[in-house]
């Protein structure tokens, strides 16, 4: 569960930024539990079952995952052959705890 009002308030901003991609897409979903704070949801492609529940603690690893996702997006739409991992990080991507840290 998150441990303080002050890391919920700052995935509540994370959340915010990232509230339109959350909506739009069909591969995954954030949702709230009150046993265990929010839960990334990993959707099967045909909807019949969740792939994978990851218990989100903190606002670093939402924004983390989240980007990691929209860099997956960019590869893909630019036909790139590169895994993000292997991919030259540049500036702030390289680390996004910088990013998070301003939420």
């Amino acid at each position: 569960m998150i441990d303080t009002k002050q890391e919920k308030q700052k995935l509540e901003r994370v959340i915010a930024v990232f509230t339109e991609r959350l909506k739009e897409s069909d591969a995954f979903d954030l949702v709230w539990s009150d046993k265990v704070g929010y839960v990334l949801l990993d959707i099967s492609p045909d909807y019949d079952y969740v792939d994978t529940a990851r218990r989100i603690d903190t606002a670093e690893e939402l924004c983390r995952l989240m980007l990691e996702d929209v860099a997956l997006d960019v590869l893909l739409l630019t036909e790139n052959e590169h895994s993000y991992r292997n991919s030259r990080p540049v500036g702030a991507c390289r680390d996004p705890a910088p990013l998070a840290a301003g939420f």
